[in-house]
């Protein structure tokens, strides 16, 4: 994801616009609230054939890398009160003087 300025990639981590809230917790920190670009995408689950149909795609967040800068696998995310765990760390160097981090998560409730 390019970014032509940091008015550009702030604009995106804007709750008006695209990001949401996060409460971010590092493993043996404190929780602060984070903007993240949440992805949750689609999951079936068929067990009425006899056979088992799973689609397993993880959440995924986009973060500014300043904002996770000690992130590492198990740090806790509560989005809209789920609680989720970092179980993938990818790190999608400088655009525009800005760094993006995605996050994948898995749900724990």
């Amino acid at each position: 994801m390019a970014f032509e300025s940091s008015t550009d990639f702030s604009a995106f981590f804007d709750t008006d616009e695209f990001a949401e809230t996060a409460s971010y917790t590092p493993s043996g920190g404190s929780a602060s609230s984070i903007s993240v670009i949440f992805d949750k995408p689609f999951q079936a689950v068929s067990l009425d054939t006899g056979q088992v149909d799973l689609e397993d795609i993880k959440p995924t967040v986009y973060v500014k890398t300043t904002d996770v800068s000690s992130v590492a696998h198990g740090d806790q995310l509560v989005i809209d009160s789920v609680t989720y765990h970092v179980i993938g760390i990818e790190s999608q160097g400088q655009s525009g003087g800005q760094s993006l981090t995605i996050l994948y998560l898995e749900d724990q409730s």
